[in-house]
Order: C-alpha cells, then sequence, then structure tokens
C-alpha cells in the first residue's frame, strides 16, 4: 500500500496535473482561435456590407441619371417639334444624399439576386 500511494504521489499526480494544465492552455488557446475568427468574421462580413452599399448606391445614381437624361431628351425633342411638353420630371429615386432608394432600387435588387 505504501508503494502505490508513493508512486501515485510521486509519478502518477505529478503527471496527471501536467497533463490537466496542458488541456486547460489548450482549451484557452483554442478559445482565443475562436475569437479571433469571430472578430474576422465580423469584420470582413461589415466590409461586404459596406462595399455592397457602395456599389449599390451607384447603380442607383447611375439608374437615376438614366431616369433624367431620358426624360430631357424627350423634353428638348418635343421642343424641337415645338409640342408643348407637359410630362413632368421624374420623381427622386432617393431620399437624400446617403439615404436609401424609396422603391426602384429594391426592385431591381431582386431581379438580380438568383
Amino acid at each position: 500500500m505504501v508503494t502505490k500511494r508513493f508512486l501515485e504521489e510521486k509519478f502518477l499526480n505529478p503527471w496527471l496535473e501536467k497533463r490537466e494544465a496542458e488541456f486547460r492552455a489548450q482549451k484557452a488557446e483554442l478559445r482565443a482561435q475562436d475569437e479571433r475568427a469571430a472578430r474576422i468574421r465580423r469584420k470582413l462580413r461589415a466590409e461586404a456590407l459596406d462595399q455592397a452599399r457602395a456599389e449599390g448606391a451607384a447603380e442607383g445614381m447611375a439608374a437615376e441619371r438614366v431616369r433624367w437624361q431620358a426624360w430631357n431628351r424627350r423634353r428638348m425633342e418635343a421642343e424641337a417639334r415645338g409640342e408643348i411638353f407637359d410630362e413632368p420630371p421624374p420623381e427622386p429615386m432617393f431620399t437624400g444624399p446617403g439615404k436609401q432608394c424609396i422603391h426602384q432600387c429594391s426592385r431591381l435588387a431582386a431581379r438580380r439576386t438568383p
């Protein structure tokens, strides 16, 4: 009995404590890696969202410019023919700088989405 207790105290218990400490360290490292990965995912998601917003705004402004150019072309053609042009100008698609499109952009985006 003394030999068994001696061997446990001398060899087994220190070995178990060392293994437990290694396990705790590995667990802490994995937790830190998970947190870093989550931070990177959040950052990439935010960057992708910013890029998508910028691209959407550019596409929306281009679409609005096309609508205004078409309206202006029709107005100028009517003036050149001497006709009265009573078509109202296109309604703005955006509510202001940096704001979201109020009606047509959402339908355009819905058509592009597979």
